[in-house]
């Protein structure tokens, strides 16, 4: 399996992982994931997609943004 090593990647794994640990975490059919082996392949596959998509920074009122570039 491919590691996430770029920094969106790794924030995305964090994000989806803290979601697995507060229950709030989703499987595709809509049903919460329990398995903490799925969760990380959840957040592995989320991680990498978030790499290829990239993002585009921006600043909102002081605050700089990360916000994902939508490709064509």
């Amino acid at each position: 399996m491919p590691k996430v090593t770029k920094p969106l990647g790794r924030k995305m794994v964090s994000k989806v992982m803290r979601a697995f640990y507060e229950d709030d975490l989703k499987s595709s059919s809509g049903e919460t994931v329990t398995n903490p082996a799925q969760a990380k392949v959840i957040a592995m596959s989320e991680g990498r997609a978030a790499e290829q998509r990239g993002v585009k920074r921006r600043t909102w009122h002081g605050r700089t943004r990360l916000r994902p570039v939508l490709k064509k």
